[in-house]
């Protein structure tokens, strides 16, 4: 039970989302924790509900120019 309870505290803090590539080569983006895809601005995930990062993905963009 104690783990439990770590590892929901460990998840309120915000992780950067990563860039995975898919089998196809596209890029998309996923959760830090369980990998699994998640729309732009989500603030957490569906599936582990980790608190979500995004800034330092809008900050490539910015420097990209998207």
């Amino acid at each position: 039970m104690q783990d439990d309870i770590r590892e929901q505290l460990i998840k309120q803090f915000p992780s950067d989302v990563v860039e995975i590539l898919d089998q196809s080569g596209k890029p998309y983006y996923g959760c830090p924790t369980c990998k699994r895809a998640v729309t732009v601005g989500t603030d957490k995930c569906p599936g582990c509900g980790q608190v979500l990062a995004w800034d330092h993905i809008r900050k490539e963009n910015q420097k990209r120019g998207r």
